[in-house]
């Protein structure tokens, strides 16, 4: 029907890490462009990082960190940024996680993407609540005095829902790390990274549970690989032959 919007076809594709391994080694592709959550410190960006040391190509990719200054959520944003790369040999790969608050309405907004294409499995980097080294003495228990604020990322912020406090949407944990750091609120949710960046006091340890983080690939990253599977598959097909 007119206007109506279609899934990609993922035909002829890669379906084994080896064969994408493969196809990614060729010479073909120039750069792998990563758009990750910034800023430094985020649980995305490690398991993007993660990825790219265990498929072998730390040296043709290249990260891009999008942060938000203003606590909007800028996930949905950097994935509707990558379908516009369309560079030859650059193949775009944006990373969400499986705790992604929006990823249902990323996956049906964006149909022309591929947003769970590649999975990676990281542990947590240590979830915890931070504050500012000074401010420790103000801390009773692990309780926050009431009137401060807690700056979060939206899928974080049930972790201290038993606090009255009033919590400042954050675009990363990350961002809400700096944002503490800043003064602009007096606790945060963030990493243990973050929280070393940012020079923050933990108050209190959620811990590291296991999580999946998503690789997605746009209409342009689709026809990059399958030219170069196809390629590769006819070369394989063609040495076979007596």
């Amino acid at each position: 029907m007119e206007n109506l919007l279609s899934f990609l076809d993922m035909s002829g594709l890669p379906e084994t890490d080896k064969d994408l391994v493969r196809c990614l080694e060729q010479s073909d592709v120039k750069e792998v462009r990563m758009f990750v959550l910034g800023p430094e410190g985020t649980n995305i960006n490690q398991a993007a990082r993660i990825w790219a040391r265990s498929m072998g190509i730390v040296g043709k990719t290249r990260y891009r960190l999008f942060a938000s200054e203003d606590g909007t959520d800028p996930v949905l944003s950097y994935a509707m940024k990558a379908r516009e790369v369309t560079e030859s040999g650059v193949l775009v790969i944006f990373w969400t996680c499986a705790v992604y608050f929006r990823l249902n309405e990323l996956f049906f907004t964006l149909p022309d993407t591929a947003p769970l294409f590649i999975s990676q499995s990281m542990d947590l980097d240590s979830m915890r609540l931070c504050v500012k080294p000074r401010d420790l003495p103000q801390v009773t228990d692990g309780r926050i005095p009431e009137g401060w604020r807690v700056a979060s990322h939206p899928s974080p912020t049930p972790l201290v829902g038993q606090f009255s406090n009033e919590v400042v949407a954050s675009g990363s944990n990350a961002s809400a790390a700096r944002s503490c750091a800043k003064g602009e609120v007096e606790a945060c949710i963030t990493t243990e990274s973050a929280q070393r960046i940012y020079n923050l006091a933990d108050i209190h340890i959620f811990g590291s549970p296991p999580m999946i983080f998503f690789g997605g690939i746009t209409a342009s990253g689709v026809k990059i690989l399958r030219e170069l599977f196809t390629k590769m598959s006819n070369k394989l097909s063609q040495s076979r032959r007596p």
